[in-house]
């Protein structure tokens, strides 16, 4: 799908206020500088919704969500809605829709979700904290913890920015979701639908079994069936539990395959 003005457009209001560290992200504030308002209600079978108005616009966040990262994230999706996609005088956005990072789903809803992960996690702040770690979810949560930015996106920014190659995969019902290459990971395409390989650890959090949180080396072609490597070649894997949304997992290329 296409990012389209995403980043930029993110960028610029960045800059503009001068942000140079995670606390100064007030994601309610930078929405009142565009004349939008920030409340939290009910909303049937929505996360978030923005409303135009003259000027600017009422955002409603569902009192539903208790994760202050979550929150956070549906505001400044929201906010891209108004700053990219100015012919919807309405959105109301669904859990899919704040969830939609790949091959399916809706265009506008991938492009405010690149847009909310610019602005809550600028690259000129978060990039180096990327550089010289290790790969891990652990990493990935220490990073959601700073930035109070939701746990799958803050996934993807670290794969995006991270130097190594990195890729994060949401999997539901035993099947792949979705597929987010970081710049530097070498294979670009992800089967959207396909079912989990059995030799992945995604896998057992769907067949019964325990699935285990620690990163391991696994079979490549448990990933990339398509794609004929080396005899032995391996990846690592770590793959998390994450809630009703399934299971999050982050794929890193640590030596030649």
């Amino acid at each position: 799908m296409d990012p389209g003005l995403a980043k930029p457009k993110a960028r610029a209001i960045i800059e503009a206020l001068r942000i140079d560290s995670p606390e100064l992200l007030d994601v309610e504030a930078i929405a009142a500088l565009r004349g939008l308002i920030c409340e939290t209600g009910g909303i049937a079978g929505a996360e978030g919704r923005l409303v135009r108005g003259p000027g600017g616009g009422v955002i409603r966040v569902n009192s539903g969500i208790r994760n202050e990262g979550r929150r956070r994230f549906t505001i400044a999706h929201e906010i891209g809605h108004y700053e990219l996609h100015a012919s919807n005088e309405t959105n109301a956005c669904t859990n899919a829709d704040l969830d939609c990072w790949g091959a399916f789903g809706k265009e506008d809803e991938f492009q405010a979700n690149i847009f909310a992960a610019e602005v809550l996690m600028p690259e000129t702040l978060f990039a180096p904290k990327c550089r010289g770690v290790r790969p891990s979810l652990e990493y990935v949560d220490q990073f959601a913890s700073s930035f109070r930015t939701s746990f799958t996106a803050t996934a993807i920014r670290f794969a995006e920015l991270n130097p190594e190659e990195c890729a994060v995969v949401l999997s539901a019902a035993g099947k792949i979701r979705w597929g987010y290459p970081g710049k530097q990971f070498r294979f670009k395409f992800f089967e959207a639908g396909a079912d989990l390989d059995p030799y992945t650890i995604a896998y057992d959090y769907f067949a019964g079994r325990q699935g285990d949180r620690k990163q391991q080396s696994v079979d490549a072609e448990a990933w990339f069936p398509r794609i004929r490597f080396r005899q032995g070649a391996t990846l690592k894997e770590q793959s998390w539990e994450i809630g009703d949304s399934g299971v999050l997992t982050l794929l890193w290329i640590d030596k030649d395959i």
